[in-house]
Formats: structure tokens, C-alpha cells, sequence
């Protein structure tokens, strides 16, 4: 399943199947308006240029089944929006974690350890010297 995302205001969405993907299609369409801005103004709608990652909270699912004898069919039902088991959440959570480190670094910070971290915050309660 493609979870990553481009938009461009004139192309619309675009699924892609990593980051890496998506993030490189957003640029470019970046260079493209860029281009186009040399000459002129940029793009009215540049604000809704972006990428990222497809979160599902929810997902079709099938319920009460029955078998039908009084129908073409072999048996009828409904579906029903059930919450979805994924790790996309996870994911999320984990690259805006990443994405932290990496504005430290780049302001010459180096990051602490999650133990580091968990320390911390139990000298900062007093529940640890």
C-alpha cells in the first residue's frame, strides 16, 4: 500500500510508495513553479505545496454477514468504519522524532539518549538525584 503523498496545486495528490519518493516529487514540482516565478509572479495556490505520510484512523469493514437463499447472491451484509491496526502512527511519531534530532544537530546541539531524557525527567521530579 502506497502511505506517502505529494500535492501539487495544478497536479493534484500523488501516492508514492516511500519518503524518499515523495519528498523528491514535491521538490521538483518546487523547481518547476520556481522556474515559472523568474518570469512573473509565483503560483497563487504555492502555499498548498506539499508531501507526507497517509495516516488511516479508520477503514471499511464488513458486518452482518448472512447467507441469503432468497438472493442472487450467496449471502448479503454491510460494512461499518472500524479503526484501523497499523503502525502509521508510529511512523508518524518516529520521523517527527527524527526530524527534531536532525534541526538540533544542524543548530550544532547534539540530542540526548532516551535515557538520557528519562533521567531528566525524573530528577526534574525529584524522584531521582
Amino acid at each position: 500500500m502506497k502511505t506517502w503523498y505529494s500535492y501539487c496545486p495544478e497536479d493534484g495528490m500523488t501516492l508514492h510508495g516511500s519518503e524518499e519518493e515523495a519528498r523528491n516529487a514535491a521538490e521538483a514540482a518546487l523547481d518547476g513553479y520556481r522556474d515559472d516565478a523568474i518570469q512573473g509572479e509565483w503560483h497563487p495556490d504555492m502555499h498548498m505545496l506539499s508531501w507526507g505520510l497517509l495516516v488511516p484512523f479508520q477503514e471499511a469493514r464488513q458486518v452482518d454477514v448472512k447467507n441469503s437463499e432468497k438472493s442472487e447472491y450467496d449471502f448479503t451484509c454491510d460494512y461499518v468504519l472500524g479503526t484501523v491496526q497499523t503502525d502509521a502512527e508510529d511512523r508518524v511519531l518516529l520521523r517527527q522524532h527524527e526530524l527534531r534530532e536532525e534541526r538540533l544537530r544542524a543548530k550544532g546541539f547534539e540530542p540526548i539518549s532516551e535515557e538520557q531524557r528519562a533521567e531528566n525527567i525524573l530528577v526534574n521530579f525529584g524522584i531521582a538525584k
